[in-house]
């Protein structure tokens, strides 16, 4: 039961947790927001400007001469500015909330995006002689969750992450100007070369999508479907069809006339009863692998190139595999690529893996990755950013788990090789983490499946990667975790995991993985019963308070499954329609979530509304307008 492997840990979602936990640390408090100080002159940072990847939280800036680096520091919610390379601090504001990215424009001004506080904030640096500090501008509203951001053209674009826009703002005033619906979890921005367009990459959803700059506004021109079929044949004859998607879509590099996005393939199996979640019996076949999407630039009708670990193909036709080829145990592959970025004068990518805790170098040519493969760095546990400094031929990389900042010497290109970084710095948050809880986040991110998977490899951000895999009772969705588990028992799909930590167990042998210690167990149950969901909490409208009446009334039938007004199961098992009896979830976070139903059968919420009337609350009864308002108060949950 080799594929028993993937879903079980997709599982881990919508069930209880146990509430014996201690609540997660709550994040650093915010100083009392005083006005802020207007800066009369021009700000001291100068910006290094790196056109060709995707934004990260770390950019490099100069001050006075001086390189540093400008971090959106995720664990602290403050904005740092540390010379470098002895990393001092130069300067450091406490944010509004937990940042995303940061970018720095033509006046040095950075702007950082804020994710739960749903607004994009401008600093300029302020430098007297050593004394430096960073005063706020602008503050400007954006759709729920913006994370990624680029400057193109004097504007600047912001990929909100949960509310699934795209932001247009004029740079200086902060105005915003247009907004453009995106596909789900879009996670990382960059401008095609000519300026005429963006490149969009997503976490979920197996794509990656173009937006075309027209005045003011980004109009979606195409979106890269990556999902098809790959077929195996063994001595002339199909032994396997196999389904395949894309995920793990957080970072873009240009190079040599062409964008590249690392990612990840997953082998899901048809949505059938099978023998195992998404692998076939056959052990020499791993259900995950690393692959790197490459696309025309400026843009082209051709189809999306995508090079796996031994073949190139497009990724609108269907594969065909001559064999498995396994990655070399010397070289572990990346499943939780992070971050990109090019080395022009090398001819060749890094990208940042969290998991294995690696920077490694890939060839920007079109081989197959085996082929390509250069030398590779051990860095801090939780690499989430790089930034290239042309001018000393050196990258910096920032490591979210071991708060670590690495230097490396980047000469001529090497054969492949695996070193330590050339410099790490680490940094003490000002308001520590609980311990428990730190460690439970790192071993969520710690490869633990036979073929080097992680929970994040399922549940990036504790969310989902929006697959549904075979199992023994056929296709299973992995459903979300962050913020949907405390008081939602029992576990998994089926309801068959008395409390987290036995699901986790059971999981566990299903992934062909070593047994946790207790005392990994205890740090791993506590992460994910308080993950960080990046969301602030919305103001309802008259729309979704209407909506809310709607499902709290008796006519509707939501409660009675559905509890807490929709933040809770009732614990039970019931088949509603689907042939399976199955756990009743919580809703929280739906909105975000789709597409619908254990088996992802429903694209809309308001197609599971209409065709499940009867079988799962009553919806005929309603107009449209209240199944609308009844939509709206869904989204807000």
């Amino acid at each position: 039961m080799r594929g028993a492997t993937r879903v079980l840990l997709c599982l881990i979602s919508l069930a209880s947790a146990c509430s014996r936990r201690e609540p997660a640390p709550a994040p650093a408090p915010v100083e009392a927001a005083a006005p802020s100080p207007k800066l009369a002159g021009p700000s001291s940072l100068s910006a290094i400007v790196e056109p060709d990847r995707s934004s990260s939280p770390l950019a490099l800036a100069n001050v006075d001469g001086r390189r540093v680096a400008v971090l959106a520091d995720e664990d602290d919610q403050r904005l740092r500015v540390l010379a470098l390379p002895d990393g001092k601090a130069l300067a450091t504001v406490q944010l509004k909330g937990t940042p995303g990215h940061v970018v720095i424009d033509k006046e040095g001004v950075a702007w950082v995006a804020i994710r739960d506080a749903d607004v994009v904030q401008s600093f300029r640096l302020a430098c007297a002689g050593d004394t430096c500090t960073l005063q706020e501008g602008k503050s400007v509203a954006t759709p729920r969750e913006p994370l990624a951001l680029a400057i193109v053209n004097g504007k600047l674009f912001v990929a909100c992450t949960w509310g699934r826009e795209l932001v247009s703002i004029a740079l200086p005033s902060g105005e915003v100007l247009a907004k453009t619906g995106l596909a789900r979890e879009p996670r990382a921005l960059l401008a095609t070369k000519d300026g005429a367009g963006i490149y969009i990459a997503h976490a979920a959803g197996s794509r990656v999508s173009e937006a075309r700059l027209v005045a003011d506004k980004a109009l979606p021109v195409r979106e890269h479907r990556l999902d098809w079929r790959d077929h195996a044949y063994e001595d002339g004859m199909a032994v396997n069809d196999e389904p395949r998607q894309a995920s793990q879509g957080f970072s873009l590099a240009r190079t040599e006339g062409h964008v590249l996005a690392p990612m990840v393939l997953a082998y899901t199996g048809d949505p059938v009863p099978s023998s195992g979640y998404g692998s076939p019996k056959d052990d020499s076949f791993f259900p995950h692998e690393t692959m790197m999407v490459s696309l025309a630039d400026p843009p082209t009708p051709s189809p999306v190139r995508i090079r796996s670990r031994a073949t190139v193909f497009g990724a609108e036709e269907n594969r065909v595999s001559a064999g498995r080829v396994a990655w070399p145990p010397a070289l572990a592959p990346c499943l939780l690529p992070r971050a990109a970025a090019p080395v022009p004068w090398r001819s060749s990518i890094l990208v940042a893996c969290m998991g294995i805790d690696q920077v490694i170098e890939i060839d920007a040519g079109e081989k197959p990755l085996l082929e390509s493969m250069g030398a590779r760095w051990n860095v801090p546990s939780g690499p989430v950013a790089i930034a290239i400094d042309e001018e000393q031929h050196e990258a910096w990389v920032w490591s979210l788990l071991d708060r670590g900042l690495s230097k490396i010497a980047l000469g001529p290109s090497e054969k492949t090789v695996t070193r330590p970084a050339d410099l790490k710095l680490g940094y003490v948050r000002d308001v520590p983490l609980d311990e428990t809880w730190a460690k439970g986040r790192r071993i969520f991110h710690q490869p633990v499946a036979f073929d080097g998977r992680a929970c994040a490899s399922c549940h990036p951000d504790a969310r989902t990667d929006g697959l549904t895999w075979a199992s023994p009772v056929g296709g299973l969705q992995t459903p979300m975790l962050a913020g949907r588990l405390e008081g939602t028992g029992p576990f998994g799909w089926l309801g068959d995991g008395a409390t987290l930590a036995a699901h986790i167990k059971e999981t566990l042998v299903r992934l062909k993985a070593q047994k946790l210690a207790d005392a990994d167990m205890d740090a791993l149950t506590t992460y994910l019963e308080t993950a960080k969901t990046y969301l602030a909490t919305p103001v309802r409208t008259p729309l979704e308070e209407r909506g809310k009446e709607v499902f709290l009334s008796d006519a509707a039938g939501c409660t009675t499954c559905h509890l807490d007004a929709g933040r809770k199961g009732d614990g039970s098992r019931r088949d509603v329609g689907t042939g399976i009896a199955l756990d009743t979830p919580s809703l929280r976070f739906i909105g975000g979530t789709p597409p619908y139903m254990h088996d992802g059968r429903y694209t809309t919420l308001r197609e599971v509304l209409v065709r499940t009337d009867g079988k799962m609350g009553h919806t005929a009864h309603l107009g449209e307008a209240d199944v609308q308002a009844l939509v709206a108060y869904l989204k807000t949950l």
